[in-house]
């Protein structure tokens, strides 16, 4: 019995394998990284105060707030509540402009100086990657 080559079969699955894991690797621009993963230019974006669990995966601002912003009941364990939405309609009718949304950001506090929720990070981005998110989520 003559033996057949697996090298057209193995070439085939080489390539298949290549183009799946090049599709894998597209990198998210900068602002949907942030808001979706947690991560910025450098890997995980540090943050002071809220959930402790933050810390141990790729969470972001949708991870609360919904995938598009609109808002949502969060539960954890027996823990839960509600994070407005972060649409740019709704930040700009609680009076949020870019200045305001990134001391809100950094520091939880409200357009009115009034702190945020304590579940609330308070994240520590640069000056770009609080460019990128907040042009990313003014298209939310």
């Amino acid at each position: 019995m003559k033996r057949r080559s697996a090298r057209p079969f193995g070439s085939l699955l080489t390539a298949a394998l290549l183009a799946v894991s090049a599709g894998c690797t597209q990198h998210k621009p900068l602002g949907e990284s942030i808001f979706h993963d947690g991560r910025g230019e450098h890997g995980r974006l540090a943050f002071a105060q809220g959930p402790k669990w933050l810390a141990h995966g790729a969470f972001g601002c949708a991870t609360c707030h919904a995938p598009d912003g609109t808002g949502r009941t969060v539960r954890a364990g027996k823990i839960s509540g509600s994070a407005p939405s972060i649409t740019a309609g709704a930040l700009l009718a609680k009076g949020y402009d870019r200045q305001l949304l990134r001391r809100a950001l950094a520091q939880g506090t409200s357009p009115d100086g009034r702190l945020l929720n304590g579940y609330m990070p308070r994240w520590s981005m640069t000056d770009a990657e609080f460019t990128a998110l907040a042009d990313f989520m003014a298209g939310l």
